[in-house]
């Protein structure tokens, strides 16, 4: 089974009736955050103690996700204004109101909730990746894989 949780991908197998205990076993996948990178293979009983470890665990995970999205959305509030350029080399400059990015490429503003969609795809190598996902990808492409915002 495939579990997603946000930018959090493990594969999960659940060992059945023919153990003592079942388990849950989960392998981490590709994602980007850093802290969750660390956690290697884990296993969780499934008892009651084991299933409140579960639950502690993805929690855990859930909040690594959301701190560090939103220390990227805080970047992006505090470069705006600057120029960014796209990967054709279009000069790319936005302004952050409220939860919307309003940019001088086309007329409809980009929101943040689709700014934190494709970062949870991050790392991506262009922008083609996430064509269709969101309105204007390339220009989201352009901040999140910035210097000024993905370090």
């Amino acid at each position: 089974m495939e579990m997603k949780l946000k930018s959090l991908n493990y594969s999960m197998d659940i060992v059945g009736p023919n153990v003592t205990t079942p388990s849950i076993f989960l392998n981490p996948g590709r994602h980007n955050i850093n802290k969750n990178k660390k956690t290697g293979h884990r296993r969780f009983y499934m008892n009651d103690k084991g299933l409140k470890k579960f639950r502690e665990f993805i929690l855990e995970q859930w909040n690594n996700n959301f701190t560090e999205f939103e220390d990227v959305w805080n970047r992006i509030t505090k470069h705006q204004g600057e120029i960014f350029h796209t990967i054709r080399g279009l000069k790319l400059k936005y302004e952050v109101k409220g939860y919307k990015i309003y940019h001088n490429r086309t007329k409809p503003p980009i929101l943040k909730s689709d700014f934190k969609r494709i970062y949870q795809k991050f790392p991506i190598e262009k922008p083609s990746e996430i064509q269709g996902l969101v309105r204007g990808f390339a220009y989201v492409y352009a901040i999140l894989s910035d210097e000024r915002i993905s370090n």
